[in-house]
Parts: C-alpha cells; sequence; structure tokens
C-alpha cells in the first residue's frame, strides 16, 4: 500500500511528544507500506523544528524517503497562544531537568526541495486511487492540497486521521483539530473515505517506560534512538499528567491501516465546529439514519466516515513493539 504521512514530529526536542516518531518508525518498519513521502506541518512544534526531527527519524533508519518542509502556521487560526504553550513546555522545569541527556535532533541531510501540499498533489496525482495519506498533525498540508486540486478527494484512496476529541472530560480541543479547526473541516468533510482515529481512543493506549527499555536497548540505530528520545518524555507525562505511559496518538492511525480489527468502528457523519467559543475544532457526529429528531438543528448532508471507537491496546501494543524491534 503505498502511503503519505503528513506529522508534526518533535523526538529529541525538549517537551515535544514522540508519537511521530514512533508512528514514523513504524510505519518503515511494516513490509506491506510504501511510503513516498513525509510532509511536516507545524503544530507539535514548530515546522522546522519538525523538519530537524524527521529527518532524524529517517536518518536513523537509513531510509532515503524524501521529506518535505509544509505549512509554517493554520489556514486562518492565530498560531501565537498554540505556540505559547507548545513551546513553552520545553522550557518548564521538568522538561529542563528530564531532556538533559538528550542532544537536539543534527541531521545531515536537508528537506526536500518543494512544497508539502503541491507534493501531495503531484504524488496522488502520479498515483490516483493507490495513496492512504495518513495525517497525524493539524490538517493544514492537506488541506491546502485539496485547495491546489479540489479532485483530490476522489484521487486518494483514504485518508486516517489522527484528531480532535468527541467527548474527553476536562479537554475541550485536541491539538490537531485545535490548530487549525478549518483545514480539520475541509479535510473531514471532503467526502473521501475516511478513518477517524480521535483522542478519545488513542488515550487508552499507552507506552510504558518498561516497554519502551525494550527499543533502547535494541542494537538496531532506529529502535534504539525511538527509545532513547521516547524515555524523558514518558518520564515528562508521568510528572506533569500523573499517566503511567505516553498515549501512542499518531502510532494507532498507522496501525489501523495495517490490522483494522485493532479497532471498533462506527460509520457516522462528522463536521467540525468553527463558531463555538468554547467548542471550535471540537469534531460533531451523529448516526446515518437516526431516526430520532434532531429539533432546532439542520444536520448537514455529509458523506459517513469511519471513526474508531474503541482499541484492542494490549494487541496494538504487542504488534508495534513487535515490528519495531524486528530485525530490519
Amino acid at each position: 500500500m503505498k502511503v503519505i504521512l503528513d506529522c508534526d514530529p518533535g523526538n529529541g526536542f525538549p517537551g515535544a511528544d514522540i508519537d511521530d516518531g514512533l508512528a514514523l518508525g513504524l510505519i518503515l518498519r511494516s513490509p506491506e507500506l510504501e511510503l513516498l513521502a513525509v510532509t511536516v506541518v507545524a503544530g507539535n512544534t514548530p515546522v522546522d523544528k519538525g523538519v530537524r526531527a524527521g529527518l532524524f527519524v529517517l536518518e536513523a533508519a537509513k531510509a532515503d524517503i524524501p521529506l518535505y518542509r509544509g505549512a509554517e502556521r493554520p489556514l486562518l487560526e492565530d498560531p501565537a497562544p498554540w505556540r505559547a504553550h507548545m513551546d513553552g513546555r520545553g522550557r518548564n522545569e521538568q522538561a529542563t531537568a528530564l531532556w538533559t541527556e538528550s542532544d537536539e535532533p543534527k541531521p545531515t541531510r536537508k528537506a526536500t526541495p518543494g512544497g508539502a501540499a503541491e507534493a501531495i498533489v503531484r504524488l496522488v496525482n502520479a498515483h490516483p486511487g493507490e495513496i492512504t495519506i495518513i495525517a497525524v498533525g493539524p490538517l493544514t498540508n492537506v488541506a491546502s492540497a485539496i485547495l491546489l486540486d479540489p479532485q483530490l478527494p476522489k484521487k486518494v484512496a483514504r485518508f486516517v486521521i489522527m484528531g480532535g476529541g468527541f467527548g474527553v472530560p476536562n479537554k475541550p480541543q485536541e491539538l490537531n483539530f485545535g490548530y487549525d479547526p478549518e483545514a480539520a473541516r475541509l479535510v473531514v468533510t471532503s467526502g473521501a473515505p475516511t478513518t477517524l482515529v480521535p483522542l478519545d481512543t488513542t488515550l487508552k493506549t499507552a507506552l510504558t517506560l518498561e516497554e519502551n527499555a525494550k527499543l533502547t536497548a535494541s542494537t538496531d540505530p532506529l529502535a534504539h534512538m525511538l527509545g532513547r528520545t521516547c524515555e524523558p518524555w514518558i518520564k515528562y507525562i508521568a510528572a506533569t499528567r500523573k499517566r503511567v505511559g505516553c498515549a501512542l496518538h499518531d502510532p494507532l492511525a498507522v496501525a489501523v491501516v495495517l490490522d483494522p480489527t485493532l479497532v471498533t468502528i462506527s460509520t457516522v457523519r462528522v463536521d467540525v465546529e468553527l463558531v463555538g467559543r468554547l467548542t471550535r475544532g471540537r469534531p460533531v457526529s451523529w448516526i446515518v439514519n437516526d431516526p430520532s429528531p434532531n429539533a432546532g438543528v439542520k444536520l448537514p448532508d455529509l458523506k459517513p466516515i469511519d471513526v474508531a471507537i474503541d482499541v484492542r491496546k494490549e494487541a496494538f501494543v504487542a504488534m508495534m513493539m513487535q515490528r519495531l524491534l524486528a530485525t530490519p
């Protein structure tokens, strides 16, 4: 299966989530998948740091895959509040202490010339109906590609998206959809075959320090690098969120492509709220052909998509670890 990974990696940077790197590693260690390109968007990290982190993973895997620099800001949303929050995590006391032994990525190669959205359009048009776009960051690059080529949703095999939170307690916004709500809405409602892997489901997963130690102990450069960069993040999550293990948001989106039976799917219509003061960027779903009335709400006629509503977490983590630890 031909895939493009659109992501916002942060492996090696203090206070940045490491799940994009794990997702990329899982793709690279899955022979069923042919990775045509990595495209990087701002979100978890500023785009230039994301480029460095992505190249860092590719170099560890000795993978000669093109990586394209993408959007550095959302379509319309002011990124300043998000950037202050996300970048501030790397400067707090816990991060300063935990990342002291971790060097920031210094890849030897640079991003492939050309923009991410243009690369997506070019590749999809070269392989119509064959490419699955796995999007695990804010959806600015993918939305920009649709704006460049409005027929793109009809030419992809599928969008697999990690993003949005339907009902996570005490969490009005999820990063990927909250960072660029307009892009999220454009992609989710585009009519393309789509699988959405939301925060509600990914938070049920975890990579513990004990499991991660197996990656660190590996003699394979990719597995070792992933383990070394994951360790401070797992400890940071324990210190700041009192959680055992870090959630595996982005690797789960890749796993759904590899083995759809790892998740329970609900086929529903989904839109993304843009105007609510407290709900901007939140996805809203409703059942197809639901006979119950929706008084006062005119629901848009959207193509249903698949939403992962549950996960076989032990089987998923076992599969991810087996692949990352296998001899390449």
